[in-house]
């Protein structure tokens, strides 16, 4: 399973139309529409559980900053990571 987290950026990120909250885990589906900011649009597709890729289809998807797990600290919770993504501290 996949996750996408937006860091707090003033212009958020949108997930199917759904706007997330920040510094929560959203899980990404194949097929996920994303849109980070106002003009930079992608589409999640995972084809299988360790493969996944973007296709951007925006403005600029330069304008945005990207991070892999393996350059970021892991979230910080309170308590523990939460058994549901939605449940942040």
């Amino acid at each position: 399973l996949f996750y996408l987290t937006d860091l707090g950026s003033s212009n958020g990120t949108r997930v199917d139309g759904i706007r997330l909250a920040p510094n929560a885990p959203h899980p990404l589906h194949d097929g996920a529409q994303i849109v980070f900011g106002r003009h930079t649009e992608a589409t999640f597709r995972q084809s299988d559980a360790e493969a996944a890729e973007l296709t951007f289809t925006g403005d600029d998807p330069d304008k945005t900053d990207y991070y892999l797990p393996e350059d970021m600290e892991p979230p910080h919770f309170r308590g523990g990571p939460p058994d549901d993504p939605s449940e942040t501290a």
